[in-house]
């Protein structure tokens, strides 16, 4: 009868302890050790090392999203507040979570290739921090959000209080710069980085033709400054 070589290296031996040790920890600790994973791609990872593991993340993979995704996603309940609308704005049925949290980081890669396109073209000194960067992205995603509802019948009166996140200096900013604001999608439009169903293909047309849909004729960049100026002038 056949010998059958076993792989006694010191390596594979602590592979199998670790997962000896993950099984037998309980749920809650579990769970725990997957919600204070650094990203998203280290939770994923986790859930690929033995079955224990893989049942906590087919069980919880919601709650360890909402633990790892604001670690890792800057602006993260702005970018959730944007994904929100367009599912009701925009999407026929309600997505998976799964299908939800892909939206939710193709939102926010896009929004990003957003700030890349400002800072290079829009700005005249280099070198912001990281502040500057999420007051950007913040004002990006409330505008953003802003045309998703604008553009839609069914929920076009509530566009204006997309904006009532944003601070009156934020508010300000924005009215300074519509322009850079919605050349930008159009950009972004041109290169095909904006997500599917993202409400910003929809933007890019109306900016290109002057005009929204439902036989208003106004730009959408103009009716954006009437909104802002009026938030500006009731702060």
């Amino acid at each position: 009868m056949p010998l059958i070589a076993v792989d006694r290296s010191p390596r594979t031996m602590s592979i199998h302890s670790h997962r000896n040790i993950f099984s037998s920890l309980p749920v809650e600790l579990r769970l725990r050790i997957f919600e204070s994973s650094p990203d998203l791609s280290t939770a994923k990872a986790l859930a690929g090392t033995c079955q224990a593991a893989h049942s906590i993340w087919l069980a919880y993979s919601a709650s360890i999203c909402e633990h790892v995704l604001p670690r890792t996603v800057r602006c993260y309940r702005d970018v959730q507040t944007l994904t929100n609308a367009q599912q009701k704005a925009l999407l026929r049925e309600p997505l998976s979570h799964n299908r939800y949290i892909r939206r939710l980081l193709s939102n926010a890669k896009c929004a990003e290739r957003a700030w890349d396109l400002f800072e290079s073209h829009y700005m005249n000194y280099p070198n912001f921090n990281d502040n500057e960067r999420r007051r950007f992205l913040h004002i990006f995603y409330a505008v953003w959000t802003f045309t998703i509802f604008y553009n839609t019948p069914w929920t076009s009166s509530a566009a204006t209080d997309c904006l009532q996140s944003l601070s009156l200096q934020d508010k300000y900013f924005a009215y300074q710069r519509i322009f850079a604001l919605t050349e930008i999608w159009s950009i972004l439009e041109e290169r095909g980085q904006i997500p599917d169903a993202a409400g910003l293909a929809e933007v890019s047309k109306d900016i290109q033709r002057g005009s929204v849909d439902q036989g208003r004729r106004e730009p959408l960049r103009r009716n954006l400054a009437q909104v802002l100026r009026t938030h500006l002038n009731n702060d």
